[in-house]
């Protein structure tokens, strides 16, 4: 497991696994044994999961990134100076790891990269993106606007 975190998770619900399995717990039977067992289930269901959480991530980050860019695209051919000098301030206005998670892609970083640089999930990478570009978009139309 790559966090700590995720291990005293772990280990937390292997003991109550086996503390409300006690009940079929056979007195001859060998207590490491049997906690290894569960514990190596336990483990399997994580890495299940976690797989599968990976897989949802991935695919809303192609779709995300699919969608990004076609919007990116259109926007683009109606973009004049006005809407980049804005986007800059707008860019300059966000909060620091937003900031950085702007940077990040539009450097054509990857994801995975930028989260261990911030110490965070890929999943909160995502996520600050999303709200970055939102927050990007709502000042630049209120930045063009208050100039036209």
């Amino acid at each position: 497991m790559y966090h700590l975190d995720d291990v005293d998770d772990m280990a937390q619900e292997t003991f109550i696994a086996a503390y409300r399995g006690l009940p079929k717990f056979r007195l001859d039977q060998d207590f490491g044994a049997w906690l290894r067992g569960i514990a190596r289930n336990k483990l399997l269901k994580y890495f299940e999961k976690t797989g599968r959480r990976h897989e949802a991530l991935e695919k809303f980050r192609k779709d995300a990134s699919t969608f990004l860019a076609k919007e990116l695209d259109e926007e683009a051919g109606r973009t004049g100076a006005a809407h980049l000098q804005a986007m800059l301030g707008c860019i300059h206005k966000l909060p620091e790891r937003m900031r950085q998670v702007v940077r990040g892609w539009m450097d054509g970083g990857k994801s995975t990269a930028l989260a261990e640089e911030m110490q965070t999930t890929v999943g909160a990478v995502y996520q600050l993106q999303y709200r970055a570009l939102k927050l990007l978009r709502e000042c630049v139309e209120k930045e063009v606007a208050s100039e036209s």
